[in-house]
């Protein structure tokens, strides 16, 4: 309902998206104009998303406000959840729905995820991967369970990638060196992980701080 008000809400980025988008499901490949081959969309795997309503004869520009806004639910539920198995006590529950409803009630967070663009599906991701990594980080084996979701974060926006290579140093040094301050090395990979250009992902790492 917060990011529904902001869904008349445009900007001229977002539409380069969607050329994209409309040439693929139209077989004219990843170009903005027919054989002119310049990368001009940041974002791969949105643009890919958004070229599957289009084969199916929908709405590019809706179908992009509504991957933004499931999205943020997305978020909602991955802040519930972790906050909710990570405190054990009796308040867990109260904890996790007002941590919920911080993140839901964010103006920057609904903005964007009724503007049609790749930031909220971004934001998702790298939510899930770097809170997969703190709750995993010394099971190796799940490992790829959260470099997958930084590795689709990374798909959408490139900038994921220097998280992902960030957390495996941890790791890699953990190991390597045998430390114990595993804590410390979880808490500067968060604020790694928050320290991106975008305010609405700095509001959701107030939250999760």
């Amino acid at each position: 309902m917060h990011a529904w008000q902001y869904r008349f809400v445009s900007i001229d980025d977002a539409y380069i998206t969607y050329r994209y988008a409309d040439n693929i499901a139209h077989g004219l490949g990843y170009v903005f104009n027919p054989g002119q081959r310049v990368e001009g969309t940041s974002t791969f795997l949105f643009t890919l998303l958004l070229a599957i309503p289009g084969l199916l004869g929908l709405n590019i520009e809706w179908a992009a406000r509504c991957i933004g806004m499931a999205s943020l639910v997305t978020l909602v539920c991955l802040v519930f959840n972790y906050v909710r198995t990570t405190i054990n006590a009796r308040s867990g529950h109260w904890l996790a729905a007002a941590a919920a409803l911080m993140v839901a009630s964010s103006t920057s967070l609904a903005f964007h995820a009724a503007l049609g663009m790749e930031l909220l599906l971004y934001i998702s991701l790298l939510t899930a991967g770097v809170l997969g990594y703190l709750r995993h980080a010394k099971d190796i084996a799940r490992c790829r369970h959260w470099m997958l979701w930084l590795a689709l974060a990374g798909a959408t926006r490139t900038e994921a990638f220097f998280i992902a290579f960030a957390l495996l140093g941890f790791i890699a040094t953990e190991l390597a060196v045998g430390l114990t301050g595993a804590r410390h090395g979880r808490a500067a990979a968060l604020r790694l992980a928050l320290k991106t250009l975008y305010r609405p992902t700095r509001d959701l790492g107030a939250v999760l701080l």
